[in-house]
């Protein structure tokens, strides 16, 4: 045991002039003159975590020794500690397999100790990897679960930090006034407790939602309070986070020589820890740059280092997003040679993934076969069982007939009872088996539920990168305008026009197809919803249709109910933005009204245009079903499916009445506990051009 603990010391030793200063020297020294054990496993532990963002396979080299010593002297919280730090790296390193199976061993060993800390800890890490594989509903359910824990105990640090991972899930939705509530309740905490870690986080992501809200004086400030706390930390990982967030900032107040100074100084700070994601993001943003100011040379230089690091990473969506960066820098310079040949690297990118959907489909297949197999092998184990058991007892009644009818045959009695043992032993290990086999089956199931998961998020990957093509056709038709621009040939210049149109209604039908794929088909968690503020945020981002038509919006008495925001939100801004643009009324208007009828909650909403022949009332509702041609209104016929699939997710339904050039009515029918719902004060709101 010792020997081994010197040889790590003198390991350390021997690298510690290229694992970098600061924290790391002080930890090294005090791996070096520690005397006690569990010291030592707990200085392994912090140096390892040091290097989790930079370099992972550091992370878990001193991981994995904290925790051999640990299992070697029986050290529970040691244990717990090195499995979340070996856990988050494996996480970082994309092995979420490797990653959940250690969490999990953390999370029982932890219940086992009644270690709540740790059992609330790991449930936040839990939910951060769910959310970097974009499972959001299983990422919120552990927050949630770590929400109670750490508020049931009291833990202030931990609610904190839960409400953070809950702002950081809202910003990857997009769902920003959400994001900034949850980030200033964890700044309210960090502040009592004086915890700079979490002050330096909750002032970054209020930064980032404040800056998507466009409120960017306010973003600026909170940004630059979290650089003041990371640069005390001596955290270059924060800083050249925050550096690249707060060149945004600069670069939407067109102030595009203070975005410039701010991530050249990202990189600085990333480079020097050889941060390789903040490095990439710097990358990007100077060549976007230097773009602008007609500085191609760097452009080209600065994008041409982004794809180096991101094909370290194996990062395609960056090297994407660098790809194209040069095929406009040399389109640009009117090399379009060049340019050409940035478009086939695209291209190449976009077959790849389909050839990885085709080897996941493969992978489903093979689990699905395995999964089958296994429960007809466990049928038959079970009618076995039942056959024995079946046996076993009527071997017992007539042993004990036997027994009470002829006590004197004892010899006869004996050989019954052995008879009876050896089937009772059978059927024992016949259970055994069924066990374990059930235990397999258990497992495969969850592979396949794991599997269909992917598939989902492979799917929407997929439908990510349906973009790629059209990228291809705007790219080459703005080379084409480039070439024809001093060329007087109209029948050109209108199919390029053509060419556009349809680009635009490709993006929408693929956008639709992505909000369908957000409409999972698991089990969801209801809670209390404000319709509204639901009401609010969907007028919120319909901003920009109502800017083009001026419609009259009323709604009142809308109360609180049991439901799901995220996916009434998505419901209600589908419908009413039909209302909008199937209308050519004079004064368009829309009316939200909300009543219960036996105890079912029935929200209305009605608008005046120009409505839909009852003949295909109940054709509406089918995928891609367009009554009218695109020249008439746009869409990809998408919109009602969703709110349909919604509706049947949320256990009710949507009821249409309608007739043409009298408007039409939704009505969304939910059920309603027994309990009446809370009403909000009424409201009038009028939405103007």
């Amino acid at each position: 045991m010792i020997n081994k603990i010197f040889t790590i010391l003198f390991f350390l030793s021997f690298l510690q002039l290229s694992f970098g200063k600061g924290n790391v020297d002080s930890l090294l020294v005090a791996l070096q003159n520690a005397k006690e054990d569990t010291t030592i496993v707990n200085h392994l532990e912090k140096l390892s975590w040091e290097y989790h963002r930079t370099q992972p396979e550091k992370t878990i080299f001193f991981a994995q020794k904290s925790l051999e010593i640990a299992h070697k002297l029986d050290y529970t919280v040691g244990i717990i500690r090195a499995k979340n730090v070996l856990a988050v790296a494996y996480s970082i390193q994309g092995n979420f397999d490797k990653a959940f199976l250690t969490f999990n061993e953390a999370i029982l060993l932890a219940e086992a100790t009644d270690n709540q800390f740790y059992i609330c800890r790991t449930y936040n890490n839990i939910g951060r990897t769910y959310m970097k594989i974009g499972d959001f509903e299983n990422a919120i359910n552990f927050y949630q679960k770590g929400d109670l824990c750490s508020k049931h105990f009291n833990l202030q640090q931990q609610m904190s930090d839960n409400l953070l991972n809950m702002a950081s899930a809202m910003q990857e939705q997009k769902m920003w006034d959400a994001a900034l509530q949850y980030a200033q309740e964890a700044l309210k905490i960090a502040d009592n407790i004086h915890n700079e870690n979490l002050l330096c986080d909750a002032h970054k992501i209020i930064g980032i939602s404040l800056l998507q809200q466009h409120q960017l004086d306010e973003a600026a400030t909170h940004l630059k309070t979290a650089l003041f706390h990371a640069k005390n930390k001596g955290d270059k990982v924060g800083t050249s986070s925050i550096m690249n967030q707060l060149g945004m900032v600069y670069f939407q107040k067109k102030q595009p020589d203070l975005a410039l100074e701010a991530h050249r100084k990202a990189y600085q700070d990333a480079n020097q820890i050889d941060y390789k994601e903040q490095k990439i993001l710097a990358l990007q943003h100077l060549a976007e740059l230097y773009l602008l100011e007609n500085q191609e040379s760097k452009a080209i230089e600065k994008s041409m280092e982004g794809v180096l690091i991101a094909e370290q990473l194996g990062n395609l969506k960056h090297i994407t997003i660098f790809y194209d960066l040069l095929s406009k820098i040399y389109a640009a310079k009117n090399d379009f040679p060049q340019a050409y040949i940035f478009h086939t690297k695209l291209k190449t990118l976009s077959d790849s993934l389909t050839v990885a959907e085709k080897n996941q489909k493969l992978s489903e297949l093979k689990i699905q076969f395995q999964l089958e197999s296994k429960e007809a092998e466990n049928q038959l184990l079970k009618a076995q069982q039942a056959q024995d058991k079946l046996t076993i007892q009527k071997a017992t009644l007539a042993s004990s007939a036997i027994i009470i009818a002829l006590l004197g045959v004892c010899f006869i009695t004996f050989l019954l009872f052995k008879s009876f043992k050896e089937k009772q032993a059978h059927s024992y290990q016949l259970e055994g088996e069924v066990k374990r086999r059930t235990h397999e089956l258990e497992k495969i199931n969850a592979d396949l539920k794991k599997s269909n998961k992917e598939m989902e998020r492979f799917n929407h990957i997929a439908s990510h990168d349906l973009k790629e093509p059209l990228r291809n056709i705007i790219s080459f038709t703005r080379l084409l305008e480039l070439r024809l621009k001093n060329k007087e040939d109209r029948i050109a210049h209108e199919y390029l026009s053509f060419v556009i149109t349809n680009a635009k209604q490709m993006n929408t039908l693929i956008e639709d197809v992505l909000e369908f794929s957000k409409v999972s088909n698991k089990k969801i968690e209801l809670e209390e919803v404000d319709l509204s503020k639901i009401m609010e945020q969907v007028l919120t981002s319909l901003q920009p249709i109502l800017e083009k038509k001026t419609t009259d919006i009323f709604y009142k008495k809308l109360p609180t109910i049991e439901s799901n925001s995220t996916q009434l939100y998505i419901l209600l801004k589908n419908i009413i933005e039909n209302g909008i643009k199937y209308n050519n009324h004079i004064t368009p208007s829309i009316n939200i009204s909300y009543k219960r009828i036996k105890d079912k909650h029935h929200i209305c909403i009605t608008d005046n245009g120009i409505g839909i022949d009852p003949a295909y009332h109940h054709q509406i509702f089918d995928m891609f079903k367009r009554l009218h041609n695109r020249q008439e209104a746009e869409g990809s016929g998408l919109g009602l499916s969703i709110c349909q699939k919604i509706a049947h997710r949320l256990g009710g339904e949507i009821l249409v009445k309608s007739a043409v050039g009298k408007g039409s009515t939704f009505t969304l029918v939910l059920p309603t506990p027994s309990a009446a719902p809370k009403t909000a004060a009424p409201k009038k709101l009028l939405v103007f051009k």
